[in-house]
């Protein structure tokens, strides 16, 4: 989102509140001006009704509210991230608030200590200007908090606006994974029907690379005490060139992780266990270590089906488009079936394929033509995860509306503050 708009905002924001002060003090007469500069005897309307405590206990309240949500675990992740958002919006919101207003209930006491370090200096116009602003500090504490509070708000717009737009970037590439993904609508068994299925995808106009993958729930841990994981298992071939992973997502970039799984595949014959890349939730559930092993459970029920894996990379998160608190487990398509039905289920045994990333072209017509082909027909992707539909739809939710709302808050105080 462009940061110039709001930018412009704060401005004109700022050049509406000087004017009305500037307004106000034109039409005073010299008698009130010379009462006014002589002792201010009247205190300010957010000082009679005690804004900057009020202020600090919604801030605190917000606060508070956040840290249990985050602690105790009682909501849900989906509900948890919509309820937190606008909360640490309005905690920072009014924390601003509250901050400038108490360090100008005490200007008034900053200015006389100002006056009694002034006193012992040699010069008498520092003096004279900071008794005369102790005598007096309501047009300054005006002033000052006209300037401030514009200016923060101004401030913590463009921050705010910045790194929620960067969220919603990483959030739209963690649950599409690419510019389309989905489950296929008939599992892939054969070769030939792979290679039939990658030739209808790729044929689709704007579409610019396919990567095929299997994705299952799987369990970690013991047949008595195990916990649920994402399994993803990509064509390490062709899933670089279509994914997208953000920094968010790894350090690494993901091909070179591609390549470090591609290359495990000539020692797979020998191995019992198939490589793979972790998450940091992984990593810390399992407790695994560089080169470590672990077993995922791929039944359900009583049966148990082990695979053993060996930890080859670790990573921050891994895109999928199920429940970002579960742990993420990835490997190679092709070093997973060979180890699973050599060691494991035999070799008449097949892995279906039964999930797709698509690399699109940008522009409104291969994004219309795209669409509609994986909304409807033989190539329908249920569900289908559109990486430019979910930026579309995070762009309009009601954390931007508050946002707004916050901006139009600040420029108005700012506003009447200089009333």
């Amino acid at each position: 989102m462009e940061l110039s708009g709001f930018a412009i905002l704060a401005v004109v924001a700022t050049i509406i509140a000087m004017a009305i002060a500037l307004f106000q003090a034109t039409r005073r007469d010299v008698l009130t001006l010379r009462r006014e500069a002589a002792r201010s005897t009247r205190q300010a309307l957010w000082q009679r009704l005690n804004l900057d405590i009020v202020a600090a206990l919604i801030a605190l309240a917000g606060f508070g509210i956040s840290v249990y949500f985050t602690s105790t675990g009682t909501l849900d992740a989906e509900l948890r991230l919509l309820l937190l958002s606008p909360l640490t919006l309005l905690e920072s919101a009014f924390l601003l608030i509250a901050s400038i207003l108490i360090f100008l209930r005490f200007f008034p006491r900053i200015l006389q200590l100002g006056t009694w370090v002034a006193m012992r200096s040699r010069s008498a116009t520092p003096m004279l200007a900071l008794a005369q602003m102790a005598r007096s500090p309501r047009q300054s504490v005006r002033m000052t908090l006209l300037l401030a509070l514009t200016t923060a708000f101004a401030v913590f717009t463009l921050v705010f606006t910045a790194s929620q737009s960067q969220r919603i970037l990483d959030v739209a590439a963690y649950q599409g994974g690419a510019d389309f993904s989905g489950t296929i609508p008939i599992n892939i068994f054969t070769p030939s029907v792979l290679a039939d299925s990658m030739k209808a995808y790729g044929h689709i106009p704007g579409v610019t690379s396919v990567s095929f993958g299997y994705t299952t729930p799987a369990t970690a841990g013991s047949a008595s005490v195990g916990f649920p994981v994402n399994f993803i298992a990509v064509d390490a071939n062709t899933f670089a060139q279509t994914a997208i992973w953000t920094p968010q997502d790894s350090s690494q970039p993901l091909s070179s992780l591609m390549a470090k799984l591609a290359a495990q595949r000539a020692s797979i014959a020998s191995r019992k266990a198939v490589p793979a890349i972790v998450d940091d939730a992984a990593w810390n559930s399992l407790h695994l270590t560089a080169g470590g092993n672990f077993a995922l459970n791929f039944a359900s029920g009583d049966y148990a089906d082990f695979v053993k894996f060996t930890v080859i990379a670790r990573v921050h998160h891994i895109p999928t488009a199920g429940d970002s608190t579960i742990p993420g487990i990835l490997a190679d398509y092709r070093s997973y079936i060979n180890v699973y039905t050599k060691n494991y289920a035999g070799s008449n045994f097949i892995v279906p394929l039964n999930y797709v990333w698509l690399s699109t072209q940008s522009d409104p017509v291969s994004l219309t033509s795209v669409r509609k082909t994986l909304s409807q027909g033989d190539l329908q992707l249920e569900p289908l995860y559109d990486r430019r539909a979910i930026i579309d739809t995070l762009y309009h939710e009601p954390l931007y509306l508050a946002l707004s709302g916050v901006l139009a808050l600040g420029a108005t105080t700012a506003i009447l503050l200089a009333c």
